[in-house]
């Protein structure tokens, strides 16, 4: 059944109905009722209901409107429930070089990420809704093409790929600034604002 429902959202993401246009309302529904049936049976269950691995059904390109189903279902309609939805998703799943595209900085990059703290904290301010959050990931596999040396890096958390480590620290801070971004990228799909409602944001692998 599964198989099914892959073949049939892959034919519309061929047909360009999630590359960034509107999709007409008969696709939207399509798409909310493969997932709220899924939801539904998770709940049944007694699971708690997951937006899972997009990828595995091959539907990358639609993920922000999966999200925003996910919202949905889920009644993620104030601050503090999209937190909830943000550390779940995070915490529950992982991300590989298709969810982290910034990886395209690196030739042939690819990383597989997990998140295994994801904190936020609030406080008082005179802005509202002020929060810090602190994350940290572990890298389960990564690797890249060096040019100048033709020669492909392999590394994950643990594992030092260079021969020094000045070199490792500033590759590991450029991996924390590529996951950064992805976070960030994350957080405003779930409808919070970096700027407004954030003061401290900090990634570590």
């Amino acid at each position: 059944m599964k198989g099914i429902i892959r073949q049939i959202l892959n034919n519309e993401i061929k047909n360009n109905l999630y590359e960034g246009k509107p999709s007409n309302y008969k696709n939207i529904e399509q798409l909310k009722r493969f997932f709220y049936n899924k939801w539904d049976k998770e709940k049944n269950e007694g699971k708690t209901p997951s937006i899972g691995d997009i990828s595995k059904l091959g539907l990358n390109r639609a993920k922000d409107q999966i999200i925003s189903l996910y919202v949905e279902y889920m009644g993620y309609d104030s601050e503090i429930s999209k937190i909830t939805a943000i550390k779940k998703y995070l915490t529950s799943n992982i991300f590989t070089e298709k969810d982290i595209t910034e990886m395209d900085n690196f030739s042939e990059g690819k990383i597989t990420v997990k998140f295994d703290k994801v904190d936020f904290s609030e406080y008082e301010s005179d802005r509202d809704n002020v929060m810090d959050l602190d994350v940290s990931f572990i890298v389960l596999n990564g690797s890249f093409y060096n040019s100048e040396e033709d020669e492909i890096y392999n590394f994950s958390t643990g594992n030092n790929p260079f021969d020094d480590f000045v070199t490792y620290f500033e590759f590991k801070e450029e991996i924390e600034q590529i996951v950064e971004s992805f976070v960030h990228r994350t957080i405003e799909n779930f409808g919070l604002d970096i700027n407004r409602n954030f003061d401290y944001i900090s990634v570590k692998w």
